[in-house]
């Protein structure tokens, strides 16, 4: 990773250009209202310095700021969708018989995770440590009474690779089997 951060850019891109084509607008309704005068010229000017400083402090202020990563999206279905990174970021994922499920990154795809319990809006994160090194991140929810009311509603909506979706629908089947028998 060329450790840019594309949402910045492109968000940065599309604020650069709305700005530009305000004032494109601005200019030439100025033009169609006024004849072309030495004052108007000088107004006209001042216009695109002020566009210009707008831009520039826009850019410095994008600076500040994290774009956070989203690693689900919502379909026009009202499917959700991984998005091709998170795929690309998750090193396993396990669905427990505890019940629980359990899904595992690198230590530089912990903002994942952290999007990851938000979207569940529950779940632990913890580092796995080898030789005192942390060498993995795991995001974990647990429970019975998890796994029903947010993990199975949350992953029925959502399209997974064939291989995990073969898992999750065991693991699916047996999490309600417990759920029914308990009561």
């Amino acid at each position: 990773m060329s450790g840019k951060n594309i949402s910045k850019e492109t968000l940065r891109q599309s604020v650069s250009r709305r700005m530009n084509h305000m004032m494109v607008q601005i200019l030439d309704q100025f033009d169609r209202k006024f004849a072309q005068s030495d004052e108007g010229n000088l107004y006209k000017f001042n216009i695109k310095n002020v566009f210009n400083d707008a831009i520039r402090a826009n850019d410095r202020e994008l600076m500040d700021y994290d774009i956070e990563y989203r690693p689900l999206r919502f379909n026009p279905d009202n499917t959700i969708s991984v998005t091709r990174t998170l795929i690309e970021s998750i090193e396993k994922i396990e669905f427990l018989p505890l019940p629980g499920i359990r899904i595992t990154v690198s230590p530089d795809r912990l903002k994942i995770l952290e999007s990851i319990r938000y979207e569940f809006g529950a779940g632990l994160i913890y580092a796995l440590p080898t030789n005192a090194v942390i060498q993995q991140i795991v995001f974990e929810i647990n429970g019975l009474d998890n796994c029903v009311n947010l993990v199975i509603p949350f992953m029925d909506k959502y399209k997974l690779i064939a291989k995990v979706q073969e898992q999750y629908l065991q693991w699916r089947d047996l999490i309600v089997r417990q759920y029914s028998t308990r009561r």
